[in-house]
């Protein structure tokens, strides 16, 4: 089993526009929003590729909730542990004329370092079973650079 270690998930959002215009109104041809962050997109590609990923999270609020039935919908199995606040959300804007792509990331809620050492002992705890274990993406705010 891999266990993906997704400390700091948002909900990824990507808008596709005709042209991107500073300071102008934009109507997006598309929308696709995903459960993202570096750590869920690795559990989500070992799982479509038929791997066995667990993804260890930190959940919180409403956007906590739609990861959450995300992951589950997707089939991605996952461990939570749940916090105050809100998780964060990604923006991406592509742009069909130039093929550029322009995004926007917030920093999410702080975490407390009690729900920084529940992770931890969570992730830890599927550690005899794994044969591999990633940590990807930033940190969330509220928790050393050391972890």
């Amino acid at each position: 089993m891999i266990v993906c270690l997704a400390a700091n998930p948002s909900i990824d959002k990507l808008f596709e526009v005709d042209r991107l215009i500073k300071g102008d109104i934009h109507r997006p041809r598309g929308l696709v929003a995903t459960a993202g962050g570096k750590g869920l997109n690795v559990a989500r590609a070992a799982h479509v590729l038929g791997g066995e990923a667990t993804a260890v999270s930190l959940l919180r609020g409403h956007a906590g909730k739609w990861l959450e039935e995300q992951l589950s919908a997707e089939g991605v199995p996952g461990v939570f542990v749940w916090t105050h606040g809100e998780n964060r959300s990604s923006l991406s804007v592509a742009d069909r004329e130039s093929g550029g792509l322009t995004e926007f990331y917030e920093h999410g809620s702080v975490v407390p370092s009690a729900a920084w050492v529940e992770l931890v002992h969570a992730a830890a705890s599927l550690f005899p079973r794994a044969g591999w274990l990633t940590i990807s993406g930033s940190l969330p705010r509220g928790v050393a650079d050391e972890g």
